[in-house]
């Protein structure tokens, strides 16, 4: 009886870290320096127009060899793209500044309002004038 109560009791306390470690990587973080400084690897493009359904254009934004790149945001400023795993015939990496104002940031001389930063994910919006059609691309990131 005693084992049991054991083997119960350790199973109660796995299921309890795994629901913690689960809701951690949710949790909604407060967009500063410190908490957008990390590695992040492209999720999904999606845009937009008025009047139109809001389409994935993850495949046709990007070739299978960028899906896996990697944008790293460090601490002094610097933003980092570097051509991780498949390797594209040219390499696209680049280095450059990034810079946060409120809930805008920008990187590479261009604008992105954040609309979503958690432990796990980021997600940037940019609406931009596309031959008259304002377009909304949100670009979503997991922090890796």
């Amino acid at each position: 009886m005693n084992r049991t109560f054991t083997k119960l009791l350790v199973l109660a306390l796995l299921f309890i870290t795994t629901l913690n470690a689960c809701s951690k990587s949710n949790e909604v973080l407060t967009v500063t320096r410190d908490n957008l400084v990390g590695t992040y690897t492209i999720i999904s493009i999606t845009a937009s127009a008025p009047n139109t359904p809001t389409q994935d254009v993850t495949k046709n934004t990007l070739a299978p060899c960028q899906l896996d790149d990697q944008i790293i945001l460090r601490s002094n400023y610097t933003a980092i793209k570097v051509d991780a795993g498949m390797k594209c015939t040219t390499d696209d990496g680049f280095t450059d500044t990034w810079d946060l104002n409120g809930n805008i940031i920008t990187v590479a001389g261009d604008d992105f309002t954040i609309t979503s930063l958690t432990r796990s994910t980021l997600v940037l919006q940019q609406v931009t004038n596309v031959s008259g059609f304002v377009v909304t691309s949100t670009f979503t990131y997991r922090k890796n």
